[in-house]
């Protein structure tokens, strides 16, 4: 470990994270499936929405993660981590536990998400089951560089990214040597200041309640881009309401270039990678279509930048 005592620190307690996230950068971009509704929205608005946790897809959101945490906690690398904590800064394991279940009893409705998967660069289809999932007769899978969901550049969006999670055998596992790294340095980490080190590990729980989902779903490769209102600098995310599918709700919109003359890091050229059109019927007008408004909006070749999935799938 390098640094200083603040990266080294992070290190220790986010390891699966980062080691995750360097993978990502290195060899892979995030694809976000969607309709072409919605994909020519995102293109012409210049950002994508997160949304309320208790409006996801998925009716388990956040729940399994609350669950498989709690049940860490009790187990007996659970009490040695807060035994260990408590040796170094008493009484902070009982205050790290008690902010923890207050987080829990309004996550779904004080967290907003968007759902992203790994995607490899030289895949040209897209993934079978997303197609099947998401947007219907008329699919598009935009393909988004890593660094807008990281933030680079010193950027603060005001968002955090993670890797899914799935199911609670790696969950237990990825808990299991996050206790063993915090009880190793231990002494190192009572070097540092005791609010940094509750507020990092409430972080760590926190984003493994959020990120954990079952192994059913492993074939996503999902990473989760979280905001959290109450916690998180919103310099580039401001809250607002949209009706989507006839259901009022609040989004906090993710930018992924300049808009309104605000300034931002990246272009949308910059920020948009490629996009696929899934199966369908309608898919060389979707493709026309798509190729027509990148053209408009700026983008370098986009005749060579927008893709058909060919993979053979009825639509029902």
């Amino acid at each position: 470990m390098t640094g200083t005592p603040e990266e080294r620190f992070r290190e220790i307690v986010f390891a699966h994270a980062i080691r995750e996230e360097q993978r990502l950068r290195e060899t892979k971009l995030l694809a976000h499936y969607t309709t072409a509704e919605n994909a020519l929205n995102i293109l012409n608005s210049g950002e994508f929405w997160l949304r309320q946790a208790s409006l996801m897809n998925d009716l388990r959101e956040v729940e399994l993660g609350k669950q498989c945490v709690d049940a860490a906690l009790s187990t007996s690398g659970g009490k040695q981590l807060g035994l260990h904590l408590n040796s170094v800064f008493p009484g902070l394991w009982e205050e790290l536990t008690g902010h923890f279940t207050e987080m829990l009893s309004d996550a779904r409705s004080t967290t907003f998400l968007a759902s992203l998967c790994e995607h490899d660069p030289t895949d040209l289809m897209g993934t079978l089951s997303m197609w099947r999932a998401y947007g219907g007769k008329a699919g598009v899978a935009i393909l988004i560089d890593p660094k807008v969901a990281f933030a680079d550049d010193g950027v603060q969006l005001g968002v955090a990214t993670s890797p899914a999670v799935y199911g609670e055998p790696q969950f237990f596992a990825e808990f299991g040597e996050f206790v063993s790294r915090i009880i190793l340095n231990i002494s190192f980490l009572a070097q540092m200041p005791r609010d940094m080190v509750k507020d990092e590990i409430f972080t760590a729980m926190q984003f493994a309640a959020l990120s954990t989902k079952h192994l059913g779903f492993q074939e996503e490769r999902e990473w989760r881009i979280v905001h959290l209102p109450k916690e998180m600098r919103d310099d580039y995310i401001a809250l607002r309401t949209h009706s989507i599918g006839g259901i009022p709700q609040i989004v906090a919109p993710l930018p992924l270039c300049s808009r309104n003359s605000e300034p931002f890091p990246y272009t949308l050229d910059q920020s948009i990678y490629r996009v696929i059109v899934g199966p369908s019927p309608y898919a060389l007008e979707i493709a026309q279509a798509f190729t027509l408004r990148m053209g408009q909006l700026g983008f370098t070749n986009p005749s060579s930048r927008v893709f058909f999935s060919n993979i053979p799938l009825r639509q029902g």
